[in-house]
């Protein structure tokens, strides 16, 4: 799934101190923007009837009778975020909804479309908790993931033309393929899969971007972390707030550091896909925890 989004005004956020946006209009409550994403798929699938559980929820049901649950949340969020974006949001998301209902077996994995994901170590225990409360049987849904660090995990997903499906223990466990392996294939497939990655910003402080899906994953990308890529002051620092924003500095720049960490608590706050205000730095060729 490629999700883009616009880079200029993280930056306006990174180094002119303000990212707050005027409204322009009142923003759309969660039961409006309900009613409008309703609205947007049976306009693009009109043999398809919405069925609204609750706000940010619906059942989406076909005329053949396959049904599929799809929750907001994620897109609300996004939406707020740039309300001026409404229509990128609604398309973006009805679509993932609509190739999640024509294509619902998803158990069977292509190795080729595996990619990384980095998400916030409590994710897959709170992606699990939220399922059971909306009475999925989490125990054929259990997520597999790999330990980054204390505050990150990695987590595989199937990268499809709208969505990005995670991999459950048994998806990855029909692989055949060891931890390392998979790890090594899976980065392999994202070098493929990414848009060509670029580096923004001062000579002190970066951006760095790849389409707006998997930035995060870059992490995991051991040649593109040199000093000779990111000329900073000490050791490599960054921030990854959410999983399209990936921030660069030094570990000896001091207004650098501010820099990323106020950046980062307004991302996490304001963020879709947010993970972590925390930074960390690049030793031995390892993330772990930035503590001055």
């Amino acid at each position: 799934m490629r999700r883009y989004l616009t880079a200029l005004g993280i930056l306006v956020i990174l180094f002119c101190g303000c990212g707050e946006k005027k409204d322009v209009e009142t923003k759309l409550t969660p039961a409006e923007f309900t009613e409008a994403f309703a609205a947007r798929l049976t306009e693009m699938d009109d043999g398809l009837t919405c069925h609204r559980n609750a706000d940010l929820e619906l059942k989406l049901e076909t005329a053949e009778g396959e049904d599929h649950n799809v929750f907001l949340d994620n897109a609300y969020r996004e939406y707020l975020a740039a309300p001026e974006d409404i229509e990128r949001v609604l398309s973006g998301y009805s679509n993932a909804a609509l190739e999640t209902l024509r294509s619902p077996d998803v158990e069977q994995v292509v190795i080729e479309s595996v990619v990384p994901v980095i998400k916030d170590a409590a994710y897959p225990r709170d992606a699990m908790k939220s399922l059971s409360a909306k009475g999925y049987d989490t125990e054929k849904l259990e997520l597999y993931y790999e330990p980054l660090n204390e505050q990150l995990v990695i987590l595989y997903a199937s990268d499809t033309e709208y969505n990005v499906k995670y991999l459950n223990c048994d998806m990855v466990k029909s692989l055949g393929l060891k931890p390392d392996a998979l790890r090594q294939r899976a980065i392999d497939n994202l070098k493929t899969i990414c848009p060509p990655i670029q580096k923004h910003g001062q000579e002190r402080v970066f951006m760095v971007t790849a389409g707006g899906t998997y930035e995060t994953s870059l992490l995991l990308l051991d040649s593109i972390w040199s000093s000779e890529i990111f000329p900073v002051q000490g050791d490599i620092v960054i921030a990854v707030p959410s999983r399209d924003v990936l921030l660069v500095t030094g570990s000896e720049d001091t207004e650098g550091l501010d820099q990323l960490r106020e950046a980062a608590k307004k991302l996490v706050s304001k963020g879709s896909y947010y993970l972590t205000a925390d930074l960390f730095v690049r030793r031995d060729g390892k993330w772990t925890r930035f503590n001055e």
